[in-house]
């Protein structure tokens, strides 16, 4: 599509700028995202849909499978919100909510007892390549991972170039693709996108939007979470370990990465002379 004139000659482009489902503040941050690809027709999006908290927030646990754990305590939380009243129903009385998989697997992340917030919520699954054209109040994105083997959002493994031969000439920015469903993801939601993660395991995506300052990591109590990269890998995260010789950090992608720093090594106070050279004790 961004290349019609390019093949087809002469067309008008006429930019649909106006939205009526996502608040401005998430248009905003979606627009942007996507817009570094300069492959992207630019358009200035616009809305006058009120914000109603947070527009983004992204939430990570310790290990995998306290994914599914975390999602149904965002869901019960949710709620109870509505119950009390600081969360208004949707348009049907119940508040929907989308669980967007980047994946078919996604689908566990769908609570099956849900007596306990059935009553306030409508909750689905789709993936995100079905759900273009829909929305929902709520958009959850359970898998936002980036992983250096397995399902990762975005994901990086290379197209078959066989297969290749056969599609339609691409755009060269890195992973332009998923940064579109990641797009798409965004903006389905008329309130808010909640993204889950796992430490040392951060998608690419949420951490380039937490360096824009587009949102914050949080425990699933929203502490915030502060951590050190591994300058290894690059996307794991420096961890307390217990060895043979005590307390040691490494990151916690081992044994996919072994970097461990170096501890610094201080002088003791304490020194000794043997044979006429100095004998200094670390």
């Amino acid at each position: 599509m961004t290349k019609f004139r390019e093949w087809f000659g002469h067309g008008q482009v006429l930019k649909l700028e106006q939205t009526f489902r996502c608040p401005q503040a998430l248009c905003d941050v979606s627009s942007q995202f996507v817009a570094k690809n300069p492959a992207q027709i630019t358009k200035r999006v616009r809305s006058v849909t009120p914000s109603q908290g947070p527009v983004l927030q992204a939430f990570q646990v310790d290990q995998k499978d306290k994914l599914a754990s975390a999602i149904t305590q965002f869901l019960v939380k949710l709620a109870e919100e509505i119950e009390a009243g600081t969360v208004p129903p949707g348009r049907n009385g119940k508040v929907s909510v989308y669980v967007l998989g980047r994946y078919n697997a996604d689908r566990q992340y769908v609570p099956t007892g849900r007596s306990r917030f059935d009553r306030f919520l409508e909750v689905s699954f789709l993936t995100i390549h079905r759900s273009k054209g829909s929305e929902a109040d709520y958009v959850i994105l359970p898998e936002m991972r980036s992983v250096l083997r397995g399902r990762s959002f975005p994901n990086t493994r290379a197209d078959d170039p066989v297969l290749a031969l056969a599609m339609p000439e691409g755009d060269n920015y890195p992973l332009g693709e998923e940064r579109r469903l990641f797009y798409v993801a965004l903006t389905r939601a008329r309130r808010s996108v909640a993204m889950f993660t796992v430490r040392g395991q951060c998608s690419s995506f949420i951490r380039e939007l937490e360096n824009e300052r587009s949102v914050v990591i949080t425990d699933t109590d929203g502490e915030v979470i502060s951590e050190e990269n591994c300058p290894s890998c690059k996307q794991g995260v420096l961890v307390s370990r217990t060895g043979p010789y005590g307390e040691f950090r490494s990151c916690s992608n081992y044994p996919a990465c072994a970097y461990k720093p170096r501890k610094n090594n201080a002088v003791s106070s304490t020194s000794g002379y043997r044979r006429g050279r100095v004998r200094i004790f670390v």
